[in-house]
């Protein structure tokens, strides 16, 4: 079964963020996995029915989690134990069975920010801080390690790379941003999208961007199409530029000519249905929110079923920290939503299952709290 996410839930529930970290949510046949300061947990998304999955112990804070592809484990990434060195915070990474909850190890790496499994589920690739300087940016940016899933040996592919990357179905490339420039007195970073081999780390360039540090991308289930936030486009080769105050805009690139189109205006991410004949969209709204559409597959414009979709998570957890909201099947997906804590200026994130026809929406952190609270 294809990904419904290759995706990681950071601390969403219990637990602040170890750094500016995306929060996505990793599901499989209908079950999420959830880090909180109690351990791992693992929703049915159906009924709410929660499990405790697994505890690393008390010397490690759960930080993230991501279902292999075929759903019979779980790497888990906690706070503790691992080398972050002077560029910040240490992790150890743990394969956890998903049905006996036993853990074996992986490995550890400092400043850990997005983590995937290949599709065939014999590698896990990241992203980290670097701990050094790579020219010819003259600031810490990520790059790419791979894991042996088996072995646990690891390799860094490429630097100066964006914090998501995408695996193609054929298990051999990943799509990233490879970034070339930050543009002075903007936010505004200046590379190209492309394909990098797992094996060699060789990256073909695909389309010359000018986006944020945080550009957001989605891969076609079959690999030939890819959704992408980005100020401007232009073809390899072909230097673009982009207004100081330019707003992201969402592309659509074919992989097999390269050629790129512009989609729509104001929408922070588009991801693709599991069987790719949907796209999930969030429109930009306001106070960190946006309004959660289903489309076709070209992106152009669809139903809203929710606005009050969170893009980041607020105080406690970092101004630039995203969140996006994820599918479950066909007919279903879920978000995070902010509550308000009765009684107190506080607010908490509450995970929200809906059907793609707006119908059926279901707050399931009552379930998810109860269950961690009695295990």
């Amino acid at each position: 079964m294809r990904r419904l996410s290759q995706l990681l839930v950071f601390g969403i529930f219990a637990v602040l963020l170890a750094g500016c970290l995306p929060i996505e949510l990793s599901v499989h046949d209908g079950n999420v996995v959830i880090p909180r300061g109690e351990g791992y947990f693992v929703t049915d998304l159906a009924t709410g029915k929660t499990r405790k999955l697994y505890d690393p112990g008390s010397d490690m804070q759960p930080v993230a989690a991501v279902f292999s592809p075929d759903g019979k484990q779980v790497l888990t990434i906690s706070e503790g134990g691992g080398g972050g060195g002077m560029m910040g915070k240490g992790f150890t990474l743990r394969l956890v069975d998903a049905a006996s909850g036993n853990a074996s190890p992986l490995g550890s790496s400092g400043n850990v920010t997005y983590a995937a499994w290949s599709p065939t589920g014999q590698q896990i690739s990241l992203t980290r801080l670097a701990g050094d300087k790579h020219p010819p940016l003259d600031e810490n940016m990520p790059e790419l390690v791979i894991f042996d899933a088996g072995s646990g040996e690891s390799k860094v592919l490429a630097n100066n790379v964006s914090v998501l990357h995408r695996w193609l179905p054929d298990a051999k490339r990943m799509l990233s941003f490879q970034i070339e420039e930050k543009i002075e007195q903007t936010n505004h970073y200046r590379g190209h999208l492309v394909l990098v081999d797992a094996a060699t780390g060789k990256m073909q360039k695909l389309l010359h961007v000018v986006g944020s540090n945080d550009v957001f991308f989605d891969l076609s289930p079959d690999g030939k199409k890819a959704l992408f936030t980005a100020f401007a486009v232009g073809a390899v080769g072909q230097k673009v530029e982009a207004e100081q105050n330019a707003e992201s805009k969402l592309f659509e690139l074919n992989l097999a000519t390269q050629a790129a189109k512009p989609v729509r205006d104001k929408i922070v991410y588009a991801i693709y249905s599991p069987d790719g004949k949907q796209t999930l969209l969030g429109a930009k709204g306001k106070n960190n929110t946006a309004t959660l559409e289903v489309a076709g597959p070209s992106a152009a414009a669809g139903k809203v079923i929710a606005e009050d979709t969170l893009t980041s998570a607020g105080a406690g957890f970092g101004p630039s920290t995203k969140i996006y909201a994820s599918w479950v099947d066909a007919d279903t997906v879920i978000y995070l939503a902010q509550k308000a804590v009765y009684g107190t200026e506080g607010k908490n994130l509450h995970l929200i299952r809906i059907n793609t026809d707006g119908t059926g929406r279901a707050d399931l952190q009552a379930d998810i709290d109860n269950a961690a609270i009695v295990q």
